[in-house]
């Protein structure tokens, strides 16, 4: 069936719509958004939009004329005249009230398209169920994961889960190379190319600026090796980053006399502006290069990391952002973001096997950096200097091409508009259960929720670690507890093999154990 979604100016209700239907709609479903009077896309509802982790940042407005003839017709209008589609298609109304208002802050403009977009979200949503044109997952994409059948898995984030597709073609990759290693080396670079430039479209950025690496920390440690400090330097970072990456930080400083300064970030918090403003009050005097998160590892917080690149370069500080959760779980654009380094994981949220990441360098940046192996590939480009070190199995890269396959057919935003909305309904039923406040507004949050224990019980390493292992064996549920800021907090995560029972047994779990 053939959508058209109308509103007067093709800017935001039908945008939104056209997102809605495109991620929760079957491949039955083909559709398109257009307007009487078109403009041009409102950057707040690509903001918006972007919470639930669908993408319209390359949407353009349209006219319905431009457009196939739709068999069915849905306006958004409410209060306003409506375009009117002639001829003998069905009609509809998804009435919305327009967001679309300068007056009033950022913060209040967004908060009307929230809104908008939630309104629009469940009325699609009503829709395509009625219809039986809606998408499935849980359930009906759990046995296309390797993962234990008996466990109800709630920690994607620590490592990710390898779909059976990705898993058969790293095995192919492996075959082939068994069977001729030479040969199959001797191809290696322009196979493990494809592959970046496929990785290159998906994150907005030039191919050549990318490179693989096995994971995220790998990237971060080549980028900190590789730069120039000395005593009376400072490296930025903030008190949410990832304890791996403190520790590296704290290994470079001491060798090079440096020092690092993580400025504290609140938590919970109510607005991202505190954290845009935290920074900017704690900023360091010698800072030399800044450190920070896409989305936390800890806090699971979506990170208002565009205003964070740009307060850091508008002081003239080289920015590295740690995305390891980045890739899969939330729209990336590396050209609009600006930063001068970026990583994220491709095995955790983008389904290739484990080992398997990018790291991206501005270009002003690949002469002085190197990977913490130098071997043939060195002076002859980012990607040689990265992509040979030596013998190493190359299959998990290789097998990203599945992967990128593997959701390309589910459709990405699909996936992460899934992931989002099912870690909100997860999280709010988790957090009653434990009688915990929200720690931070939802638009700061994608497939990853960190919740509040009680604060009876100790902060400590072993402390989590004991609930988690009796969450696993008595009760066949793997979820991650941790200790941050002298208190235990439980982690959890979506993805599309979740269904809202997996977080009941969570519940039941926790019953018995805390």
């Amino acid at each position: 069936m053939r959508m058209l979604v109308m509103c007067v100016a093709n800017s935001a209700r039908s945008q939104m719509a056209e997102g809605w239907v495109r991620a929760l709609a079957t491949d039955a479903v083909e559709v398109h958004s257009a307007g009487s009077h078109p403009t041009k896309p409102r950057p707040e509802a690509i903001a918006v939009m972007a919470e639930v982790g669908i993408d319209l940042s390359g949407h353009r407005s349209k006219r319905a004329a431009d457009l196939p003839r739709p068999h069915l017709v849905a306006t958004l209008c409410a209060e306003e005249v409506c375009p009117v589609y002639p001829g003998g298609v069905e009609h509809i109304s998804w009435a919305t009230e327009d967001p679309a208002s300068d007056t009033g802050t950022m913060a209040e403009r967004l908060a009307r398209f929230r809104i908008a977009r939630d309104h629009i979200g469940d009325v699609v949503a009503d829709f395509l169920r009625q219809r039986g044109l809606a998408r499935r997952f849980g359930a009906a994409v759990r046995d296309q994961f390797a993962l234990d059948p008996d466990i109800a898995f709630l920690n994607h984030g620590s490592f990710g889960a390898t779909p059976r597709s990705v898993l058969a073609a790293q095995a192919e990759w492996i075959a082939q190379l068994e069977a001729a290693p030479v040969r199959f080396m001797l191809r290696q670079p322009e196979r493990v190319q494809a592959v970046t430039a496929r990785l290159a479209a998906l994150l907005g950025c030039a191919a050549p600026h990318l490179t693989m690496v096995a994971n995220a920390s790998t990237a971060v440690a080549a980028v900190l090796r590789s730069q120039d400090l000395g005593p009376g330097d400072t490296i930025v970072t903030t008190t949410h980053a990832y304890e791996a990456v403190n520790r590296l930080l704290a290994f470079v400083a001491a060798r090079s006399g440096a020092r690092v300064v993580a400025i504290p970030i609140p938590f919970p918090l109510a607005d991202p502006d505190e954290v845009v403003a935290a920074v900017a009050a704690g900023w360091p005097d010698g800072a030399k290069l800044a450190v920070f998160d896409h989305i936390t590892s800890g806090t699971g917080l979506h990170l208002p990391i565009a205003q964070l690149v740009a307060l850091s370069r508008a002081r003239g500080v080289p920015v590295f952002v740690d995305a390891a959760h980045a890739p899969g779980h939330t729209p990336v654009n590396l050209r609009a973001l600006g930063a001068d380094y970026w990583t994220g994981n491709i095995h955790k949220w983008l389904f290739a096997p484990k080992g398997c990441a990018v790291l991206y360098a501005r270009p002003e940046h690949h002469d002085t950096l190197h990977p913490l192996v130098i071997s043939l590939g060195h002076g002859q480009g980012l990607q040689s200097a990265f992509g040979w070190q030596g013998t190493r199995d190359p299959s998990p890269w290789l097998a990203a091409g599945a992967a990128l396959d593997f959701a390309e057919a589910h459709g990405l935003d699909a996936i992460r508009a899934h992931n989002a909305l099912l870690r909100q309904s997860a999280g709010e039923r988790v957090a009653a259960a434990l009688g915990a406040d929200p720690m931070a507004p939802s638009s700061m949050l994608r497939a990853l929720q960190t919740i509040p224990l009680p604060a009876t019980l100790p902060g400590t390493r072993a402390a989590a670690d004991d609930i988690s292992r009796r969450l696993h064996d008595e009760h066949r549920v793997e979820a991650m507890v941790l200790p941050f800021d002298d208190r235990l907090w439980l982690r959890i995560s979506a993805q599309i093999y979740n269904t809202l029972g997996d977080y009941d047994r969570l519940i039941a779990g926790l019953s018995a154990v805390l």
